[in-house]
């Protein structure tokens, strides 16, 4: 019953702030290309270099787009602001209802109801979805679900481990950032590979991937566009925003500001060595941490370590490489929401503390007592003491 108190208030605010315009240029691509879906083979969407998104996405906003046309005005254009909002406001309430059942099972209806009612109603998850409009929810969804699968499925691990690389290829066409996180769920097949189930695993696993890049891209392949998707949603990623930070109050956020707006991050930093390179390093030293805790910490089994984990790599990817964007924080939300049922006085206050930076990241900048440098050394404390709760965790008695 609280839950469906704190689901109805939640939704209610959403819906009042749905029609405000938000990230107006995100949004404004978002409707043309649902309409482009809509009226044109999706195949052809990255053809003029206008979409950069993986396919999912644009897919979603097309079936959207002609939903709106026949239910609600059969003369529209584009989809109006409240519409292009509805997928990542459904995400939501997906991802509350996702931990919410995960955690009654582990730790009680009560704690279940608070951890799934706190995140409906935490303020930065409502403005990434319900002004922003952004589509990180979605994948971020698929990856907690993914780390919840293999770790509550273990009794059936080829069906836990093929659903789980589903989902990770799901968020991959989602935000081709997502990518991140499989070194994780690679590092998690190692059990069932020392198993006796080592070649139905793999097959599984590679099934599973298989059907949902058939899923996605068989259509773009017959169309021969497969070149235009790559250039348009792949390659260019690392270049598409070549500094520093995008409005990200991260790392980068304490290089002078008449250098972080000059520069490129192709440019050199150290020795010859450019700041996209340099960022690129501490990433990787960064999950290189997370994976060796991980594997010490029986090869993934410990759900704290591995929640605790996956939010690290999301707070690390957020801090550490350039031409980051100031809600690509969000997926330390919902895996640290999921952490908090299994090591709740890490978890929590981590919790409470990247929700801070990130609402004021989203909504603040730009009032004159909100301080963008202290915005970022918060983070870069939440990134260290993630970092130090990680190593807590790995010598503390194990959990199962």
């Amino acid at each position: 019953m609280v839950l469906c108190v704190a689901m109805a208030a939640g939704l209610a605010v959403r819906v009042l702030l749905a029609p405000i315009r938000g990230q107006v240029p995100d949004l404004a691509a978002f409707a043309k290309w649902g309409a482009f879906a809509a009226d044109h083979p999706v195949a052809t969407i990255w053809r003029d270099g206008s979409c950069d998104y993986m396919p999912t996405y644009p897919m979603v906003l097309g079936v959207l787009t002609r939903l709106y046309r026949l239910i609600v005005d059969a003369h529209a254009t584009e989809l109006p602001v409240w519409a292009l909002k509805i997928p990542p406001i459904l995400g939501d309430v997906a991802t509350t209802l996702l931990l919410f059942f995960s955690v009654r099972g582990l730790a009680g209806h009560r704690v279940g109801t608070a951890i799934a009612a706190l995140h409906f109603l935490n303020p930065a998850v409502i403005l990434e979805s319900a002004v922003w409009g952004q589509v990180d929810v979605l994948p971020s969804f698929c990856i907690v679900g993914a780390l919840l699968l293999v770790h509550f499925a273990a009794r059936q691990p080829v069906i836990a481990h093929a659903a789980a690389w589903a989902l990770l290829a799901f968020a991959v066409m989602f935000k081709l950032q997502a990518i991140v996180f499989a070194p994780i769920l690679v590092l998690l097949l190692v059990p069932a590979l020392r198993s006796g189930h080592a070649k139905r695993t793999l097959a599984g696993c590679g099934i599973a991937v298989a059907f949902v890049a058939i899923l996605n891209l068989a259509r773009i392949a017959l169309a021969g566009e497969l070149g235009a998707f790559w250039r348009g949603a792949v390659s260019s990623a690392l270049g598409r925003y070549p500094r520093l930070s995008m409005h990200a109050w991260n790392a980068w956020w304490f290089v002078p500001p008449e250098t972080r707006h000059a520069v490129l991050d192709t440019d050199p930093f150290v020795a010859g060595i450019s700041y996209r390179a340099v960022g690129l390093a501490l990433f990787a030293a960064a999950l290189a941490f997370a994976l060796v805790i991980l594997w010490r910490r029986g090869r993934g089994r410990d759900p704290a370590a591995l929640f605790l984990a996956a939010a690290f790599v999301a707070v690390a990817f957020f801090m550490l490489p350039t031409q980051m964007h100031d809600r690509y924080l969000y997926p330390a939300l919902p895996l640290l929401a999921a952490a908090a049922m299994f090591a709740p006085s890490q978890a929590i206050p981590l919790y409470a503390l990247f929700t801070i930076t990130l609402t004021a990241d989203l909504t603040l900048e730009g009032l004159p007592l909100i301080r963008p440098w202290l915005i970022a050394a918060m983070n870069v404390a939440g990134l260290v003491a993630l970092g130090c709760a990680l190593v807590r965790c790995e010598r503390s008695p194990a959990q199962t």
